[in-house]
């Protein structure tokens, strides 16, 4: 988010206090997926870097399917 907020010439002090408490609220979030899911970590972990990675995957399979397609298309 800095490369947009610079782009867009938000001020700098503007940006520090909107970044602190975004890192505040991202800090107590994974905190509280600690604690909650704390003794099932590794069942969550796995099952989750199971999603992330075929969602990941499928993107990418999306996005160079479209490139593909529209270099083609400009042709």
């Amino acid at each position: 988010m800095s490369i947009v907020a610079g782009m867009n010439g938000m001020p700098f002090f503007r940006f520090l206090a909107w970044n602190i408490v975004a890192s505040i609220a991202w800090a107590g979030l994974v905190v509280s997926a600690g604690y909650v899911f704390g003794e099932n970590v590794d069942a969550v972990v796995s099952e989750v870097g199971l999603i992330v990675s075929a969602t990941i995957i499928s993107l990418a399979v999306v996005v160079w399917l479209v490139v593909r397609w529209r270099r083609r298309r400009s042709m």
